[in-house]
């Protein structure tokens, strides 16, 4: 018990979290050529150390990185998850080759994550997630392990590299999967140190990193193969087909005229531009494609399933937004033609997840909602005020989601162009967020729960 307190003292960065959210946007069969690639297939089986995956927003990188749930190390008591691609694969190999001592760890870089994200603490991570299935931790190094949770310290950085580099030389082959490096901050070359770190471990560390196509990335990995993440047309022929069968307006739609069912799906995967592969050895002037087939589809749907008969249905399927900038005009369109209590709560959601200084939880975003919605002079929080979950999420025209089902989860938008939406636009959508925030939170801070005891 002693040694596996120590072992997960290691690190304070958890990702299991992400990878519920990123299971339940992957239908089943689709992303898989991924592991069918020959640079896939070099990189598995030591041909190559690193494989660089860039791909532009929206066409499946994380899916592709995605790990499963039956997997974890008991260890780390988290419930359940499911499985995908790249570290599904990997998973597996591990645990159908238990004598070759396959090691794997995985990383998942958030934009919004960056202060909590440092190289250290991302280091610390993949020294944890090695060490909980190590095939042996030397007693001196368990002992330091041990040492450092009694006296409720965490490694330094250079004493996380000692025993990260100790404990990958007691694997046969280990692979490290890096998903979205270009979210990694870059401010003081924080990308270049966590790839040169990895770089420094033992030859049978291997490198596999997803990301856009960003210059300072491509220079890092230009000796690297080169697999470009795309998304595919019957990739999202099966995506649609399996969003479609989860809403129930669209399910008894199609149900009720099966035609509809292709008719919605050529429709979307024609309006929504191809992406397309590209090799280290092949000239890449398909790269020039900015549009997000798998995010375009998701936000299609939505639009489709709030749609009360087949007639309004083939009408908007006339009209789809074919751009992201476009097609979050369009979610708020629907936000703002709902009832007006709706509107303002969508509002408050959107601005507090888009301009708060750090990730809320789904309690942190209704505490935050009912604080705001109590009346002058109003001294105690009204459990009343509260809004459900669910009802914080439909109102927002499917741009909004949370990683587990949990209130502790984060609530968060949809992808980062999202985000990024909103803060160009921050002016003309939003232009008293930050004053309605601060507002909320000296208001919270003068509930009767914080008043000093009168003396």
């Amino acid at each position: 018990m002693e040694e596996k307190q120590a072992i997960n003292w290691i690190s304070t960065v958890e990702f299991w979290e992400k990878q519920s959210s990123v299971e339940g946007a992957r239908v089943p069969g689709t992303s898989e050529w991924i592991i069918q690639h020959p640079f896939f297939d070099d990189w598995l089986n030591g041909r190559r150390r690193t494989l660089w995956c860039p791909g532009i927003p929206g066409a499946g990188k994380t899916v592709i990185a995605y790990v499963p749930h039956h997997r974890r190390p008991l260890v780390m008591n988290v419930s359940d998850c499911n499985r995908s691609v790249i570290i599904n694969h990997l998973l597996g190999l591990q645990r159908l080759r238990q004598d070759e001592e396959l090691g794997v760890a995985f990383i998942y870089c958030n934009y919004k994550e960056q202060d909590k994200q440092t190289i250290p603490n991302l280091m610390s991570s993949i020294l944890h997630q090695l060490a909980v299935c190590a095939p042996e931790i030397s007693k001196d190094l368990m002992y330091r392990l041990i040492e450092y949770r009694q006296k409720q310290i965490r490694p330094s950085m250079r004493a996380s590299l000692e025993a990260l580099r100790t404990i990958v030389s007691t694997y046969q082959t280990v692979y490290v999967v890096i998903d979205a490096l270009d979210e990694c901050s870059e401010s003081n070359g924080e990308r270049s140190e966590l790839i040169g770190h990895l770089r420094e471990m033992p030859s049978n560390l291997k490198i596999l990193c997803t990301s856009r196509e960003l210059p300072d990335i491509e220079k890092l990995f230009s000796e690297s193969g080169k697999v470009y993440i795309h998304a595919r047309e019957t990739d999202v022929e099966k995506y649609l087909k399996g969003q479609i069968e989860k809403s129930m307006r669209l399910r008894n739609h199609v149900r009720a005229d099966p035609s509809l069912l292709q008719h919605i799906v050529n429709t979307i995967v024609n309006r929504v531009d191809g992406m397309f592969v590209t090799f280290s050895l092949i000239p890449c002037f398909f790269k020039n494609n900015v549009t997000c087939r798998f995010l375009l589809a998701q936000l299609h749907i939505e639009i489709l399933s709030k749609k009360p008969d087949r007639r309004s249905i083939r009408r908007a399927l006339n009209s789809l937004p074919t751009t992201l900038d476009a097609t979050y005009d369009e979610a708020l369109k629907r936000i703002r033609s709902q009832d007006q209590d709706d509107v303002e709560l969508a509002e408050k959601v959107l601005y507090w997840i888009s301009f708060a200084s750090r990730p809320l939880t789904v309690t942190e975003l209704r505490c935050a909602i009912a604080v705001g919605r109590l009346d002058p002079g109003e001294k105690c929080m009204d459990d009343e005020a509260f809004v459900d979950k669910e009802i914080l999420i439909d109102v927002c025209a499917g741009i909004v989601t949370t990683d587990l089902e949990s209130d502790t989860s984060i609530i968060r938008l949809v992808h980062y162009t999202t985000q990024q939406y909103f803060e160009r636009n921050r002016a003309t959508i939003f232009p008293d967020a930050q004053t309605q925030i601060s507002r909320t939170c000296l208001r919270y801070l003068s509930l009767e729960e914080f008043s000093l005891p009168s003396l």
